[in-house]
């Protein structure tokens, strides 16, 4: 059975994630500061960006690892970056056959925002590693800052919007992106590895336009 380490356990899309391989069949460990046991994983380790994992590689053999941790409250996201570097890293050193980084469509060495120029950076580490990358748009699924839409829109009469919404805003399904990762990893010796894959829906459409469709 092959083991499925995913960090930033608690997290909307790794939860997603999990479930969809748990009911495949591997096993899933996941990597959480919070302790405690979540659904759909057979175990959750302890880890902080910033800080080497402990205890995961002593007591298992990891075939994958799916970065999804991001602290949310680093504003400079250097502390994001280097945690993940740290990360990857160890797994290298343990022999993990494949690695899995959550990127952004907003990844771009010429980013205005700290967020899109870390991921891009950290993005080449991966490239050069022989790893995937996978660059999102905005998940939508019960959960995560499309819940947080949602949940907006139901309890806001009226939302002030940038430019009135006009923002081209690219959609990844949850469900879509989890049976992806999962197929991935079930045929990772087929998949082109050493670059960037993008996971959105064409074509874009306006911010606005989604607001208006959740309410409805």
């Amino acid at each position: 059975m092959k083991k499925v380490l995913i960090t930033g356990a608690r997290g909307f899309i790794s939860q997603n994630i999990s479930r969809m391989l748990k009911e495949t069949g591997f096993f899933v460990i996941g990597i959480s500061r919070k302790p405690g046991p979540i659904p759909n994983y057979n175990e959750v380790f302890y880890g902080e960006l910033g800080e080497p994992l402990r205890d995961v590689y002593e007591k298992h053999k990891i075939d994958v690892l799916i970065h999804c941790a991001y602290d949310k409250d680093e504003i400079d996201n250097i502390k994001n970056a280097e945690g993940t570097y740290i990360w990857a890293e160890q797994a290298e050193k343990n022999n993990v056959g494949l690695q899995i980084f959550m990127s952004s469509i907003s990844a771009d060495d010429e980013a205005l925002a700290s967020y899109g120029q870390k991921k891009y950076e950290v993005e080449k580490w991966f490239i050069m590693h022989n790893h995937v990358v996978f660059r999102l748009g905005l998940v939508a699924g019960k959960g995560g800052l499309f819940g947080r839409i949602i949940s907006t829109v139901k309890k806001t009469p009226v939302i002030p919007l940038i430019d009135g919404g006009k923002t081209l805003t690219y959609l990844t399904d949850v469900d879509t992106l989890s049976e992806i990762i999962r197929d991935t990893i079930l045929k990772k010796n087929n998949v082109e590895r050493g670059k960037v894959w993008y996971l959105q829906q064409e074509p874009p459409v306006r911010f606005v336009d989604i607001l208006k469709e959740i309410k409805k």
